[in-house]
């Protein structure tokens, strides 16, 4: 009789401590994949501020070889009758062949204009910051960079300006090359891969210069305020960060990769600061909604076995009375446990599944994707063989999505994910949803011919669908654009450069017209 309190207490115990070991692996999972889409969003983020940094010191470089290539002819224009002419002319042929470049000028020591390759006002410009910056500190190993304004012509430009030395060695004026905002735009809307992101490009003093999506209004703001990103980006004297808060020009919590900009040769007296931005929410939509699931399922446990225990123990008690009685009770006792504990064991597989599959259209989620293609790169790596990655975009989705609604847009999904999952013919190979409209495919033993023969199967897979999109420049049907990439893996690297070929080969498919396949260019994998 004595030993039915202790098995009560015992089995209090266990329940209670299986559920915290169950919610304390559903918040430790949970937890660990927040950290890792944020990871990998900031790492996303840095890599897209990189590639317009690198674009960007491409274009400074070339310009400044202009500026120096007039400087170094203004004695010979000098020399002649017409030389002035012939520089306009040669300035004119300078800036059209310079990407971005507005107008190229030059000016002599009073800031009046010498050369210029537009019609310019006859006035000094003397008074003008970009000009008072080379008079006051003449350097001519040094690019000037002004502040964005508007100039004579309307525009809003940022001038590069070398110093000009006479043969007296004094200051005797300035060539400078005036950039368009809008031309910058191309630039900075190439790295937004969601719609939720905008990219800017600021002067180091905190005037924003060009931004995308383009916002007139926004142009001029001074970022450089206490306690802003751009500030908190300036004062840690790292030339690359990745910061999350408010950002100052729309008041929303943002995560921003920002780089500064400050060539060595040349050297500049004023950066450049880039930042790529998202919405701090939008990379965890899909987090959100398998933290729910989990969360309520984990809460339907709880609320079904505690109960549940509880009136078996009610019985137990009152079994107590009787020892024939109370044999019966724990008997039926343990076996509405082992129930129990089958219940609970189907609903963490259940929990499993769900944590690891799309609940829209049931292949598998991003999360496992990524563990797989870990696994499947270190076994390729082991027997030396070749594997192939498949990213693949609905084309004009979003189109698809206003035109005929979101069920229709889900049922889209649905079908598109069916149709690659049928088409691949081998068991191990696999599809999964990585986010939105865009899908991926891993080709374990396949090169990148074999890749591509599998990926124009899957575009006209799809294609076959015959979806109607009345909305889509591209085809009456819905269709995809897929980008391929394949390597042998080696130590010197890890699947991320396969998977940024695949996304790179992705974004040329949709650059140049979408519905068709794109191969990467070879990995040193």
């Amino acid at each position: 009789m004595r030993r039915l309190p202790r098995l009560l207490w015992a089995t209090w115990q266990i329940l209670l401590s299986g559920l915290l070991i169950l919610g304390g692996f559903i918040a430790w999972s949970l937890a660990a994949e927040h950290d890792k889409i944020e990871k990998q969003e900031q790492e996303r983020l840095a890599t897209q501020a990189k590639v317009i940094d690198d674009n960007l010191c491409r274009q400074i470089a070339s310009i400044n070889r202009a500026l120096l290539s007039v400087r170094d002819d203004i004695p010979y224009w000098q020399d002649r009758k017409n030389g002035w002419d012939l520089a306009a002319h040669q300035l004119k042929a300078l800036a059209d062949a310079l990407p971005g470049v507005h107008d190229l000028t030059i000016l002599d020591a009073d800031g009046f204009v010498r050369a210029s390759s537009r019609e310019m006002p006859a006035r000094s410009f003397r008074e003008h910051e970009y000009f008072q910056a080379s008079l006051k500190q003449p350097d001519l190993e040094t690019i000037y960079v002004s502040e964005p304004f508007t100039n004579v012509f309307g525009t809003w430009v940022i001038t590069l300006s070398r110093m000009v030395r006479g043969p007296d060695g004094k200051f005797d004026g300035i060539v400078l090359a005036a950039l368009d905002a809008e031309a910058f735009t191309v630039l900075l809307d190439s790295v937004l891969y969601a719609q939720d992101m905008w990219s800017v490009l600021a002067h180091g003093d905190g005037k924003i210069f060009v931004m995308s999506p383009q916002r007139p209004e926004r142009m001029g703001m001074n970022l450089a305020q206490p306690d802003s990103l751009f500030t908190r980006h300036r004062d840690s004297g790292q030339a690359a960060t990745v910061m999350s808060g408010t950002a100052l020009h729309d008041g929303e919590e943002r995560m921003l990769a920002q780089r500064t900009v400050q060539m060595a040769r040349p050297k500049m007296d004023k950066p450049l600061v880039i930042g790529v931005s998202r919405d701090m929410n939008a990379p965890f939509a899909e987090w959100r909604d398998n933290a729910l699931i989990q969360g309520g399922l984990f809460a339907l446990i709880v609320l079904s076995s505690i109960p549940n225990l509880y009136r078996l123990h009610r019985r137990q008690r009152a079994a107590e009375e009787d020892a024939a009685a109370a044999e019966a009770a724990l008997h039926s006792k343990n076996l509405e446990l082992a129930e129990l504990n089958a219940e609970l064991a189907t609903r963490s597989e259940m929990l499993r599944r769900q944590a690891n599959h799309d609940g829209l259209t049931g292949i598998i989620n991003r999360r496992h994707f990524d563990e797989s293609l870990q696994a499947e790169w270190r076994r390729s790596l082991r027997e030396g063989l070749p594997l192939a990655l498949l990213m693949i975009d609905i084309d004009h989705f979003k189109l698809f999505n206003d035109r005929y609604g979101h069920q229709a847009g889900d049922a889209c999904l649905k079908s598109v994910a069916a149709a690659l999952r049928q088409r691949l013919g081998r068991p191990y190979d696999v599809v999964a949803r990585y986010g939105g409209e865009e899908f991926v495919c891993m080709l374990p033993n396949c090169d990148l011919s074999g890749a591509e023969t599998i990926a124009e199967e899957l575009r006209a897979a799809v294609e076959a669908l015959c979806i109607a999109h009345e909305c889509s420049p591209t085809a009456a049907a819905v269709t995809i654009s897929i980008g391929a990439a394949a390597a042998i893996p080696s130590t010197a690297s890890g699947p991320e450069v396969l998977l940024a070929d695949a996304d790179a080969a992705l974004y040329v498919a949709k650059h140049n017209g979408r519905n068709q396949v794109r191969l990467a260019t070879a990995s040193a994998c």
